[in-house]
């Protein structure tokens, strides 16, 4: 997916350039883009961390928003100031995503009856990377983030069982199971570590950081999509709010490509 998202970046067409003109060349420069979605990113995810269960009802759900679902909320907006971090202030946004991770890693395992200590690995192991970065290949962390990004998304099941939710201090009669409600925002809390490996592993690629700036937003366009369409989110929530998010990034995404 990484290579077909990144192939079309290399696209500019003599119809991008027209309209350039049209608009009396007046189009912001990738930079300036990738910095008002980091500050836009960082604003409202801030305010999604700290009123979240007020955050997520903004959003009109059809049903009682469960506690798993809030949990999964929460770690969403935690994650999403790492990205905000990365856009902004590239230095410092690996430790934003393991200090994220930490953070939220005590309630999540609480919510969802889980262990520690996978995300605890995580974000130890997201700090041995950034510090010993110079020692081990540049491909190898925004690798892994998309592997266990995608692999979270689309075998959400597969991966829950892994961390063993559902395990920790229930006996063999209880059951804890996630309800798709809950799925749904544990795939697109994962779609945004697909999303940041993106925008990490390009320039590794060699690709410049206006289109590793718009890799990641195209992606993130298409991961809010398939929530709102191919996960059942309609059927959740109300998806304007989807599809709003959706052309804010898409269109940073190609005003991105187009500066």
């Amino acid at each position: 997916m990484l290579a077909l998202v990144i192939g079309a970046l290399s696209l500019r067409t003599d119809a991008q350039a027209a309209l350039m003109k049209l608009r009396g060349g007046a189009m912001p420069d990738a930079a300036t883009v990738q910095k008002g979605i980091g500050y836009l990113t960082l604003a409202q995810a801030t305010v999604g961390h700290a009123f979240t269960k007020e955050s997520m009802e903004m959003y009109e759900f059809k049903s009682e928003i469960e506690g798993p679902t809030l949990t999964f909320s929460k770690m969403n907006y935690a994650l999403q100031i790492a990205h905000a971090i990365n856009l902004l202030v590239p230095e410092y946004g690996i430790t934003a995503l393991a200090v994220a991770i930490f953070t939220i890693s005590g309630e999540l395992a609480a919510s969802l009856k889980a262990p520690r200590a996978p995300a605890i690995a995580w974000a130890g192991m997201l700090l041995a990377l950034q510090h010993f970065k110079d020692s081990v290949p540049p491909w190898l962390l925004p690798a892994m983030l998309i592997a266990s990004g995608v692999h979270g998304v689309f075998a959400i099941d597969q991966a829950m069982d892994m961390y063993k939710i559902g395990t920790v201090g229930l006996g063999p009669k209880d059951k804890f199971k996630l309800s798709e409600q809950s799925k749904t925002m544990a795939k697109f809390v994962n779609a945004g570590f697909a999303a940041l490996g993106m925008f990490l592993l390009a320039p590794v690629l060699g690709y410049s950081s206006a289109q590793a700036f718009a890799a990641y937003a195209l992606a993130y366009t298409f991961f809010i999509l398939k929530m709102v369409t191919v996960d059942g989110g309609a059927e959740l929530f109300n998806v304007a709010g989807g599809y709003a998010w959706a052309a804010i990034f898409g269109g940073a995404g190609v005003a991105a490509l187009m500066a």
